[in-house]
């Protein structure tokens, strides 16, 4: 609405004074940032912090539309902006930290280190329509490696009868769960 407006900036009052580094219920010491890039917030946003939807985001971006968030019950409070990155801005390494609690991970041990093998692990999962986030394969020895890959929490029941299947056939030793 700001965009087709012509508005100067769009300012969103929130429970929260601003976008913080990481979520400050889980890390006392996060802090407010004044500023931030599109860009950053953008993965922000899709990886867990909830401040702002990630489609809010993307439009702002789109329109080139700078954002605001600030508190609704602090008054002067000057939130974060959201706007496009000074090119000549030093840029830090790590800009903020998310955490999503919805995330399980799975880890099948021994698997045969053989080419299609990762075939045989994924193709099941993506005709049930699982969705797997990341991929984490160890260095093989002695022909074996093990595998671990991450995927929403509420699938994790359906994905192990899968995976112990897959297990058997493809002679890996083990398959454990972790959704902590």
């Amino acid at each position: 609405v700001a965009a087709a407006l012509g508005a100067e900036r769009c300012e969103i009052y929130t429970n929260v004074d601003g976008i913080y580094t990481a979520d400050p219920k889980y890390v006392p010491a996060a802090h407010k940032l004044d500023e931030i890039g599109f860009e950053e917030m953008l993965e922000m946003a899709s990886l867990g912090a909830k401040v702002l939807q990630i489609r809010c985001v993307e439009f702002a971006h789109k329109y080139q539309m700078p954002l605001i968030v600030k508190s609704a019950f602090k008054e002067g409070d000057k939130g974060t902006l959201i706007c496009e990155e000074d090119p000549n801005m030093e840029q830090p390494v790590v800009s903020g930290i998310m955490c999503d609690k919805n995330q399980a991970k799975i880890t099948l041990k021994e698997v045969p280190d053989q080419p299609g093998i990762a075939a045989n692990i994924f193709a099941p999962l993506a005709h049930a329509s699982i969705s797997v986030d990341m991929i984490i394969q160890n260095v093989s020895e002695q022909g074996h490696t093990d595998l671990s890959f991450t995927l929403q929490r509420e699938e994790l029941d359906e994905a192990m009868v899968i995976m112990n299947k897959v297990a058997k056939k493809i002679h890996a030793t083990q398959v454990g769960a972790d959704a902590k």
